[in-house]
């Protein structure tokens, strides 16, 4: 994964930081960088790069840093906004508090924004023709999100919308495109030591700025363990962050490490706080005909949450909706006591067997300190042959559910873990520019084994048919191909014998002629002695 980010870094730097006169080049485009490092609650690493790229949205657009096949796909599909993450692994919301925003879930994902009639066919045209440019853009293989296994939320992402046009950042009159990269690293479990420098993260030192680069930013947020001297310090709230601004080094500066070291080692277990809010889901059931999805919404606050819950699945899991049980409890009362957990509105739309998975919407209300519990029966279907993927006794991954939802001041200001949303940066909000409250989280992404063929029953029968024509053929073709020519009495001892009757004149020969002879000769010898 490091030496991921070391080549991207490189590239970059071979196609941006050339020359002094690419200065020259760039228009009216804006690009800014920014590398924010940060301790978790667990004492991982967390280092987010976000690279973005504005330009005006003129017809006359040059494209002087702006991707101009980016530009030409969103104008060809009418595409208002898209997202496209790739993520290994998962982020813990438990221990690590709340996600970057916009959140990452495991896997692949991709939503957009079209504008065309609903009624029509022309988005599902559209959508599909975008996944394939998007495929061949990203060299991904993006076959699954097709309108066989996507849906168009009404509540979630419309929420999202509405709290965007609330907000006080305004793209209507210009093109963003921006690259987040989310980076957790392992703790150093052999020397249990907290220090980090560039060298030992990235395997490398900052060799120099980025020239055509309007901003070129490096925060590390403190904490009280850190006793490195600081460079420069901004505090925002109650987070105090080290500030390197690359692009106002002189250019004999470089290279230069950036480091930090802490006064203690490692000491585990961590205390760690729960975060205030979060979603965990499991599937139960054991055989292969049905099973149960179950979500587990936490709240922690001593106030309500409305939370909006959607879940989208595969058509093949096929949901019942009369199944669908929503229970909240407390948290520190006795098992068996129930609280009242409001549904404001439910949105639920079944599935078409290779037509459209199953979505799920709801509007629920969690009471303060509770755990929630949304539970979803279902049975597993057939498929075909050729709808199984190769590795079909591993299983199918069903996409994580979803709870997206406005934070409280309490949890915005004690599980945020780190500063901006989708358009707004760190070093943004440092400035006084305001970022969304709403936050999204996903679960985990589940696993479930579905009814699978023996797909060596084919390889078996293919095999025993060519096994018994390769036997039947050899005597089959000297049938139909050799003539039968009778032999004379003179020419009888020349033709050969066939084989089985070789064999049994030698049996004949062995049991005849020499044990048989054997025993008349004991029997004349002993014919004789008693004589």
């Amino acid at each position: 994964m490091q030496n991921g980010f070391i080549i991207f870094l490189a590239h970059l730097s071979i196609s941006f930081c050339g020359a002094v006169d690419l200065r020259t080049l760039k228009g009216d485009d804006t690009y800014t960088e920014e590398l924010l490092i940060k301790r978790l609650k667990s004492e991982h690493l967390l280092t987010q790069f976000r690279f973005v790229i504005t330009s005006d949205a003129k017809p006359d657009l040059d494209y002087a840093l702006f991707p101009r096949i980016i530009s030409e796909v969103v104008t060809k599909h009418h595409i208002q906004e898209f997202h496209l993450s790739l993520t290994q692994g998962f982020w813990r919301i438990n221990e690590w508090g709340v996600p970057p925003q916009p959140p990452l879930p495991s896997g692949a994902q991709l939503y957009a924004w079209i504008n065309g009639n609903k009624t029509s066919n022309l988005i599902d045209e559209r959508w599909a023709s975008f996944v394939n440019s998007m495929n061949g853009i990203f060299c991904t293989s993006l076959l699954d999100i097709l309108p066989t296994y996507t849906v168009a939320p009404q509540l979630s992402f419309s929420h999202f919308v509405f709290n965007l046009q609330d907000g006080t950042v305004n793209c209507g009159t210009q093109r963003r495109l921006e690259l987040n990269l989310n980076f957790v690293s392992e703790l150093d479990l052999k020397s249990r030591s907290l220090d980090w420098s560039f060298r030992y993260i990235f395997g490398r030192r900052l060799d120099q700025k980025c020239v055509i680069a309007d901003r070129d930013i490096i925060l590390f947020e403190k904490d009280r363990k850190v006793v490195t001297e600081d460079n420069q310090l901004r505090k925002v709230g109650n987070r105090i962050y080290s500030l390197y601004n690359i692009s106002a080094y002189p250019r004999d500066a470089f290279p230069i490490d950036i480091s930090a070291k802490y006064e203690n080692h490692l000491k585990l277990p961590v205390d760690n706080s729960p975060t205030l809010v979060t979603i965990r889901n499991y599937v139960t059931g054991t055989d292969q005909q049905s099973g149960c999805l179950i979500s587990i919404l936490r709240n922690g606050q001593y106030v309500p949450q409305r939370v909006i819950y959607t879940h989208v699945v595969p058509w093949f899991i096929r949901i019942y909706y009369h199944t669908i049980r929503f229970t909240c409890r407390p948290q520190d009362v006795k098992q068996g006591q129930f609280l009242d957990g409001k549904v404001s509105k439910k949105v639920f739309v079944p599935a078409k067997d290779r037509v459209r998975p199953f979505l799920l919407e709801w509007d629920v209300i969690l009471p303060e300190t509770s755990f929630c519990k949304l539970s979803l029966e279902f049975d597993k279907a057939f498929l075909r042959v050729n709808e199984y993927p190769p590795d079909a006794n591993h299983g199918f991954y069903i996409p994580a559910p979803v709870i997206a939802f406005n934070a409280t001041a309490d949890l915005w200001h004690k599980n945020r873990t780190v500063l901006g949303d989708s358009l707004t940066t760190v070093y943004d909000e440092m400035l006084g520019a305001r970022s969304s409250r709403l936050i999204r989280m996903h679960g985990e992404i589940l696993l479930i084994l579905l009814p699978v063929p023996d797909f060596s029953m084919p390889f078996n029968v293919i095999c025993l048919v060519c096994t018994a024509i390769a036997m039947l053929f050899g005597p089959v073709h000297t049938l139909t191909t050799k003539m039968m020519i009778p032999l004379s009495e003179e020419d009888k001892d020349l033709a050969p014998l066939p084989p089985l009757r070789r064999i049994l004149l030698f049996i004949y020969d062995l049991i005849v002629r020499r044990v048989i002879a054997k025993f008349k000769k004991k029997s004349a010898a002993a014919k004789e002695k008693f004589s």
